[in-house]
C-alpha cells in the first residue's frame, strides 16, 4: 500500500508566523550604543520593544546614582553568562538606555518590565519608579524578587533616561529574560493580555498536533510486512 505524506498545517501555520514576525522586525527601532531613537515611531501602532544594545558597567557603587563610565554594551534581552563580562551568572550591575521621545506625543507613558534576576531597581530621568526585591552586593544583603510588571509615569521630556540596577546572587540565570516595552496607557490591556492569548495559541496548536499524530498511530491499519 503506497502511504500518503501528511502535511503538517501546524508547524507549516507556525513557519508562516515566524517568517511574517521576521519581516516586521526589520524595520522597527532597535537599541544602538545605549540610545533609541523614537521620534518617527506612532505609537498608534502600539507600544515599542527597546531591544539592542543597552550600555552596561559591571560591579559598581549602587549608593552613587551619577552616570557610570561604561564598560561596554550588553544585549537586551540577553543573559550575563553569555557576555566575556561575566565568568558566571552572579554579580551587580547596571544597564543605562537613553529614549529619544516623538515630540507630538502626549506625557503619559507606560513600560513593561519584563522579568529580571534577581533583584532591581529602575529609575526614569532620576526619579524611582520600580523596584523588586533589594538590590544588595552580596547573597546577605540582596532579597530576591522578580516578575513582570507595568509601570505608568508622566514626564514633560522629550528624552528619557533610563538606569537599571541590578543584583543577582541566588538565580542560576541572571540577566533580563525578555524585552522592555514603551507605550502609551491604552496599550495596557495589549502588553498584559496578547502574551498570554499567543501562550494559549501555541499551547493549543502543539496539543491539536500531537492528537493528530496519536489518531494516525491509533486508527490507521498498520501496513503488513511484505
Amino acid at each position: 500500500m503506497q502511504r500518503i505524506p501528511v502535511v503538517n498545517y501546524g508547524l507549516v501555520w507556525l513557519l508562516l508566523l515566524s517568517l511574517c514576525a521576521c519581516g516586521h522586525a526589520e524595520w522597527l527601532p532597535k537599541v544602538e550604543q545605549g540610545i533609541i531613537d523614537l521620534q518617527n515611531w506612532d505609537f498608534t501602532q502600539g507600544a515599542v520593544d527597546l531591544d539592542g544594545n543597552w550600555k552596561f558597567a559591571k560591579e559598581i557603587d549602587f549608593k552613587e546614582n551619577e552616570e557610570k563610565e561604561s564598560l561596554g554594551y550588553l544585549n537586551v534581552p540577553g543573559l550575563w553568562g553569555s557576555h566575556t563580562f561575566f565568568e558566571q551568572f552572579l554579580g551587580k550591575a547596571v544597564y543605562q538606555l537613553n529614549i529619544i521621545l516623538p515630540l507630538s506625543t502626549s506625557s503619559n507613558w507606560i513600560l513593561k518590565i519584563p522579568s529580571i534576576a534577581s533583584a532591581h531597581e529602575l529609575w526614569i530621568n532620576g526619579i524611582l519608579v520600580n523596584q523588586q526585591g533589594k538590590v544588595g552586593t552580596s547573597e546577605e544583603t540582596t532579597i530576591p524578587l522578580f516578575r513582570p510588571e507595568i509601570v505608568s509615569f508622566t514626564t514633560e521630556e522629550k528624552e528619557l533616561q533610563i538606569v537599571l540596577k541590578v543584583a543577582n546572587f541566588h538565580y542560576k540565570v541572571g540577566g533580563i529574560w525578555s524585552s522592555f516595552q514603551l507605550g502609551k496607557p491604552q496599550h495596557i490591556r495589549d502588553l498584559r493580555e496578547l502574551p498570554l492569548i499567543w501562550d494559549l495559541f501555541l499551547f493549543g496548536s502543539l496539543f491539536m498536533m500531537g492528537m493528530y499524530h496519536l489518531s494516525i498511530i491509533f486508527l490507521c491499519p498498520q501496513e503488513k510486512a511484505s
